[in-house]
């Protein structure tokens, strides 16, 4: 968000918001003990899709040739293909999103 240029005050905001957050799992009945939530942003939250947005934001830049569509974890890669240099450039294309996702995520 720094890098984005968010002020001072909102990345304090933010980052208030996401640390020293504590969860604990419950399923039918028992519950486990509460542990500390060192990553992402609390579930069913509001805020959870825009602040992925914003974490994700430089992926499109991955992206030579294709068209990509994004919404909170959810991406879209797509091109018309009517010849193998097409397929070769959406192949690259998904080539290049793994990479990214395995440098960032």
């Amino acid at each position: 968000m720094d890098s984005l240029g968010f002020s001072e005050g909102l990345l304090c905001l933010f980052s208030s918001y996401l640390k020293n957050r504590w969860q604990y799992v419950t399923y039918r009945g028992p519950e486990s003990c509460e542990f500390e939530c060192s990553s992402g942003v609390p579930q069913a939250s509001n805020l959870g899709p825009l602040l992925f947005h914003l974490f994700i934001n430089d992926i499109g830049v991955m992206v030579k040739s294709s068209h990509i569509l994004l919404y909170a974890d959810d991406i879209k890669l797509y091109k018309p293909i009517s010849c193998q240099d097409d397929a070769m450039a959406l192949q690259n294309d998904v080539n290049a999103l793994m990479s990214w996702s395995e440098m960032n995520l």
